[in-house]
């Protein structure tokens, strides 16, 4: 009966032992896997706070706009352009608007924005006019107010046009040129740029 006690325990011993010997092998597995993981996780947030601080790829537009300081304020603006009374496209009244002539193929409305402004997205409010839209409107921008770079051609619609950019811009004068007449008049109530 001993040597059958013996033997259970001995089977027992070498279970343990084997178990032991497996499970400390797979925690080994597992602190490496796990060591493994944790470093791409720290590459990766070290490459995100890198990109974040402005180390990644230059902005190739322009000086940098940091902050709130995305669009400077509507009392820095300046418009001109052949409409008729274009201050009156930025002055935050939409009762008032910038009103083209009866054929207008090709009438613009310039802003200075005062600053290098980042934006991406033009909104045209056709203010009481809701007819006073062009059949299509293209958004150009310019560093200088002397070159400027077509962004988007959008389709003119009722009450607001809205152009969305494909991507960020920096820029300091934004010009919004018909290139497609309405039926009406261009009117241009008021512009806001996000």
């Amino acid at each position: 009966m001993s040597s059958g006690v013996q033997g259970k325990s001995l089977y027992n011993l070498a279970a343990r032992l084997s178990c032991g010997v497996f499970l400390r092998r797979r925690m080994s597995l597992q602190v490496r896997n796990f060591k493994r993981v944790w470093r791409i996780v720290v590459i990766l947030m070290i490459g995100q706070l890198w990109a974040a601080w402005g180390c990644g790829q230059p902005y190739r537009d322009g000086p940098k706009v940091m902050g709130n300081d995305r669009i400077s304020p509507r009392g820095r603006w300046l418009a001109y352009g052949n409409l008729r009374d274009p201050h009156l496209a930025i002055d935050g009244n939409p009762s008032t608007a910038a009103v083209s002539e009866v054929f207008y193929h090709g009438a613009a409305l310039t802003i200075d924005l005062g600053k290098f402004c980042q934006f991406n997205m033009v909104i045209i409010d056709h203010g009481s006019n809701e007819f006073g839209f062009c059949g299509r409107v293209a958004v150009l921008t310019s560093d200088d107010g002397q070159w400027f770079r077509q962004q988007v051609v959008v389709p003119g619609l009722r009450r607001v046009t809205t152009a969305v950019l494909a991507r960020q811009v920096l820029a300091r004068y934004i010009r919004l040129q018909a290139l497609e007449p309405g039926k009406e008049p261009w009117s241009i109530a008021e512009v806001h740029l996000n």
